[in-house]
């Protein structure tokens, strides 16, 4: 009997546990999930190769720069490495626009224009709230990532979410030794709303 009991409050405990742990993720939030299920192409984007000036609050990507509020020491880390920079994020915005534009003349235009990414080219930018998405947690090798970029090109803030895989990291790994020996496996714009 006292088995049955402990068996019926263990399961009826998981089953609270279990509806709050869902009831924790938003509807955002559950989007992205289903999107990385659905849609998660793993890629392989290259650091930056010129070079790169840390200051203060900013990062120099040769003569473009992000800044970032001085307390995100973590959007230092993975700037001063390398993994995101302006030229990145400007070479996919192009990319993606020029994927999904059905306009027509949009198109003959880009094909006869030589420097039609031109426009996409982002001199300045501003990074923040830089989050861990804590719900990707099945792999200590892979950090999936959301943050905010503010840039002149763009009238609002643009979401953009990434991973970073580093190979040699275990459990004991902390963020910054992560990002340190990491690469960019995955940059997308957010894709919903």
């Amino acid at each position: 009997m006292k088995v049955r009991l402990l068996m019926i409050f263990f399961l009826s405990f998981s089953a609270v546990a279990m509806a709050q742990k869902s009831q924790a993720l938003s509807s955002k939030d559950k989007k992205i999930i289903e999107y990385f299920e659905k849609n998660y192409k793993k890629q392989n984007y290259k650091r930056f190769d010129g070079k790169i000036t840390v200051n203060n609050n900013s990062v120099n990507f040769d003569k473009k720069t992000v800044s970032f509020d001085a307390a995100e020491k973590n959007i230092q880390t993975i700037l001063r490495k390398g993994l995101i920079y302006p030229q990145l994020i400007s070479e996919y915005q192009a990319e993606k626009y020029k994927k999904e534009t059905t306009d027509r003349t949009q198109k003959r235009f880009m094909k006869i224009q030589k420097g039609w990414k031109a426009a996409f080219d982002i001199q300045s930018m501003r990074l923040s709230q830089l989050q861990e998405l804590q719900y990707f947690k099945n792999n200590i090798q892979v950090k999936r990532f959301k943050i905010i970029s503010k840039n002149s090109n763009l009238p609002n803030s643009v979401t953009y979410y990434f991973e970073l895989t580093n190979d040699k990291a275990n459990a004991q790994t902390n963020l910054e030794d992560f990002v340190n020996g990491a690469k960019l496996t995955f940059f997308e714009q957010e894709w919903y709303e």
